[in-house]
């Protein structure tokens, strides 16, 4: 069964208290920090703020936020510890790439804690080139050609 994304549109949907628990997991929270009184009003409230549910077999695996400026999309992804090292994360990234989601653009662009070694990989494979590093942060384009 394919991956299927479902875009959350509301502050209200019933899925974002188990979200945000998984986000405060010490393997989620230590690269990917939030502000959770505010998070979902911001990505519910913006029209080029994109944040999907990723489900494969009906069971969420983990989460998508795309920004749109201009032509560059702005990925972040987290994949349910549960689910990692399964090919997942690859998937996803690889639709994005395909426009599964129908956001056209010219790159996508990534931050990523430079201890994040699995991360840094993923992208490394999947065909991202280190554009820039600061601090603890380093930057990786995809340009699509």
């Amino acid at each position: 069964m394919p991956i299927k994304y479902t875009r959350i549109l509301s502050e209200r949907d019933n899925d974002i208290r188990n979200l945000i628990s998984i986000f405060k997991l010490p393997d989620v929270s230590r690269y990917y920090c939030i502000d959770y009184d505010n998070y979902f009003s911001y990505v519910t409230d913006n029209p080029d703020v994109y944040f999907y549910k990723v489900y494969d077999n009906e069971k969420m695996i983990g989460a998508l936020h795309l920004e749109k400026a201009e032509e560059t999309l702005y990925l972040s992804i987290v994949v349910f510890p549960e689910f990692q090292n399964k090919g997942n994360g690859s998937k996803i990234i690889e639709e994005v790439k395909n426009n599964v989601l129908g956001l056209q653009y010219s790159k996508i662009e990534v931050a990523i804690h430079r201890e994040n070694i699995a991360s840094l990989k993923l992208f490394e494979n999947q065909g991202f080139a280190v554009e820039s590093e600061d601090g603890s942060l380093i930057t990786y384009i995809y340009e699509n050609k």
